[in-house]
C-alpha cells in the first residue's frame, strides 16, 4: 500500500473505536517496516535516525502537506525531507 493510501486509510479509520484500533494496528505495522529498514542500515555500519526521527522529520511533513492541500509530494520534495534528516 502506498504512503498516500495509508494516510487516507488512517484518517478514515479514526472515526470510531474499532476504526481507531484498526488504525493503530496499521500504523504499528508501518512502524515495524521502518524499523526493519533502519536496522539494516545500522547492520551495514550506517548511523540511521531512530524511527521517531523518521516520523517527525519525514512522515509528518508529508502527511501535513497532503492533509492541508499544500501541494503534491514530488520526488524532489521527499528527497529534500530525507536530506535534511540525514
Amino acid at each position: 500500500m502506498n504512503g498516500l493510501a495509508v494516510l487516507r486509510l488512517a484518517v478514515a479509520l479514526s472515526g470510531s473505536r474499532q476504526g481507531l484500533q484498526e488504525r493503530d494496528h496499521l500504523l504499528a505495522e508501518r512502524a515495524r517496516q521502518f524499523q526493519v529498514v533502519l536496522d539494516r542500515a545500522r547492520d551495514r555500519g550506517e548511523h540511521p535516525p531512530d524511527a521517531l526521527g523518521v516520523v517527525d522529520h519525514i512522515l509528518a511533513p508529508m502527511y501535513i502537506r497532503v492533509l492541508s492541500g499544500a501541494g503534491s509530494l514530488t520526488p524532489d520534495c521527499v528527497d529534500g525531507l530525507v536530506d535534511r534528516l540525514l
